[in-house]
């Protein structure tokens, strides 16, 4: 008999690591990244509004909508969106009234895949399967031929390393 294989596990600290970490050229991003590392469970799962990451990062809660659109364009994370029925119970089936979205932090993607695409370069989607673990990209909320391009935001452009 064998045994059971245990899901794997992130923790907060390792999720905060893995963002410090990821270079993606624009510092309103990574601090949104950040962020969810504080409220990641066991499961790399994110339940956060904007509002809060908005406090956290100092930022405007537009800006965070637009640094969190452009982190699940390049594979960092995935999105599902969530809605409160009218016994208060969550479901992703549009019963109710919209709600904060389920956000999954992608950890075990191609971190090389995340740089490329945050970075504007052409990724070879054959190659990289970082959007199957995707939830959004599961349910096709990202359909069309565009949204595995990405574009940079804020035209920051990646320079030599210094250190």
């Amino acid at each position: 008999m064998t045994a059971k294989r245990r899901a794997r596990r992130i923790a907060s600290d390792e999720a905060t690591a893995w963002a410090r970490n990821l270079e993606l050229g624009n510092p309103y991003a990574k601090s949104v990244l950040r962020a969810l590392g504080e409220y990641v469970d066991g499961d790399g799962l994110c339940w956060v509004g904007i509002p809060s990451l908005a406090g956290d990062c100092d930022l405007s809660q537009d800006t965070v909508r637009r640094r969190l659109a452009w982190l699940e364009e390049i594979g960092a994370i995935g999105r599902t969106p969530q809605w409160l029925d009218e016994n208060g119970r969550r479901n992703g089936d549009g019963r109710g009234k919209r709600t904060t979205d389920l956000i999954r932090l992608l950890v075990d993607a191609d971190i090389d895949a995340i740089e490329a695409r945050a970075a504007g370069r052409n990724v070879d989607e054959n190659q990289v399967n970082s959007r199957s673990i995707s939830p959004s990209w599961q349910q096709g909320l990202n359909s069309g031929a565009d949204d595995a391009s990405p574009r940079p935001a804020l035209a920051v452009q990646p320079g030599p390393r210094l250190f």
